[in-house]
């Protein structure tokens, strides 16, 4: 059976690439079109290996739940809308029983019942939905939706703020991911320059001194280990 080809370090970092695009919705990203083409087709690698993708990389936007942000306009929209229906539903009620106790005064010119009495009981000519005791508990219940309301709001919005924070977070940690790998890729691609020669020569006095002082401490190993093996030959004899 024929093995399936493993596919190259450039094909591997423009599928990376090309991915998180798709996944934070860069994929017409200016900078995204052309690492991505120009890994594929292997052009212009020591010019991307100039730029610096930290700036270029598009810093993706956070989308929480579309659903989260419906909730929370409607609730917003329903509770500014009662907020206003309890003043409206009492002067309503005041306007139905002035003109109700207008009636009552010309048909009783002798009662001696004020306004507020006559807006409790109504004497069977105000309906009783219009009565003060039914007002006052009608808006006492709108008033509690509406706080009701803003406590849920306001768990929503928060809501919709720690998805808000943990998406940019989780959105930052990939940017700086493909960030590093795209380094990686191109740091070898450079056009040789002085800058380049230094820093490549820095880097290879930087391993050699690593492994010199691996070596100095393995070969101090070594000698302890003799001495001691030396010592112990020595006193058996």
């Amino acid at each position: 059976m024929a093995r399936t080809p493993k596919l190259q370090s450039h094909l591997i970092l423009a599928e990376k690439v090309s991915r998180w695009a798709k996944e934070y919705g860069a994929t017409d990203d200016p900078y995204i079109k052309a690492i991505t083409d120009g890994l594929v087709s292997r052009k212009r690698w020591p010019k991307f290996a100039t730029l610096d993708p930290f700036i270029l990389l598009p810093h993706p936007n956070s989308s929480p739940s579309s659903l989260l942000k419906r909730l929370s306009f409607a609730l917003t929209l329903v509770r500014n809308i009662l907020v206003f229906v309890p003043v409206a539903l009492t002067w309503s009620a005041v306007s139905h029983a002035t003109s109700a106790f207008a009636i009552y005064v010309s048909r009783n010119t002798g009662s001696v019942a004020n306004f507020l009495e006559f807006w409790q009981n109504g004497f069977h000519i105000l309906g009783r939905e219009w009565v003060i005791g039914h007002i006052a508990f009608l808006d006492f219940l709108l008033i509690t939706i509406v706080i009701a309301l803003t406590v849920a709001v306001s768990f929503t919005d928060r809501r919709i703020s720690m998805i808000e924070e943990a998406q940019i977070e989780m959105a930052d940690t990939a940017r700086i991911e493909i960030g590093l790998a795209i380094v990686d890729f191109f740091f070898d691609k450079r056009t040789l320059t002085p800058l380049v020669m230094n820093q490549s020569m820095a880097q290879g006095v930087n391993r050699l001194t690593s492994s010199t002082e691996s070596l100095a401490r393995s070969t101090k190993i070594l000698q302890d280990i003799s001495k001691d093996a030396l010592k112990s030959i020595r006193k058996i004899q």
